[in-house]
């Protein structure tokens, strides 16, 4: 038979925890600043829904994979058997060749973080990413910069506390990059339109 043990939590505003928290360092921890005061700008990596294509190892595979499907006439489930494709991505890439005039751009080929040191290429086109994040990421594609890629909330990742996860990145990242998700990327510089640095 299991006893079970109640006893009362203090909560304390903003937080109120559903579970006990020793708030000792608390103060001290209120004198410094969050990571998005100190670099404003910021935005969790790309999304795909579709890795097992439109990402690889290899940039020719990339390049040649986006050429072949704006040449031929593949179908959804074509593409869905010949890449296991899940979820939509097969149906909306479709549709995308469909509605807009899509045209091959080498320029699009960028270096991804996929995983921390695991370094590949995809094409960073609104018409083959599920989500872009270009507000962001079109300031790490091609250009002189880094990125810090932190993540905020260790519950996002399995995790009790937070371990640490950070990296320096100097290209685009993917949502999943630490493990379940939650990979944020904030640039060390902004370019305005014309390719100079911002701030």
């Amino acid at each position: 038979m299991t006893l079970l043990h109640y006893y009362k939590i203090e909560h304390k505003a903003p937080q109120y925890l559903f579970c006990p928290k020793d708030h000792k360092l608390e103060e001290e921890y209120r004198k410094g600043f969050g990571v998005t005061e100190l670099m404003e700008e910021n935005t969790t990596g790309i999304v795909t829904m579709g890795d097992d294509y439109i990402v690889n190892t290899d940039k020719n595979i990339v390049a040649d994979r986006v050429q072949s499907f704006l040449k031929e006439n593949y179908t959804e489930s074509e593409l869905k058997k010949q890449y296991k494709l899940g979820k939509n991505y097969a149906e909306w890439i479709v549709q995308n060749k469909l509605q807009h005039r899509l045209q091959y751009n080498k320029d699009k080929i960028a270096n991804l973080y996929y995983r921390p040191f695991d370094s590949r290429y995809t094409y960073l086109d609104k018409h083959f990413i599920w989500r872009l994040r270009s507000n962001i990421m079109s300031h790490m594609l091609n250009r002189d910069n880094v990125g810090l890629v932190f993540t905020r909330q260790s519950q996002v990742l399995g995790r009790d506390s937070w371990d640490n996860l950070c990296f320096i990145s100097n290209s685009i990242v993917d949502l999943n990059m630490y493990r379940r998700g939650g990979a944020i990327l904030s640039p060390l510089y902004l370019y305005d339109d014309n390719s100079k640095l911002k701030q």
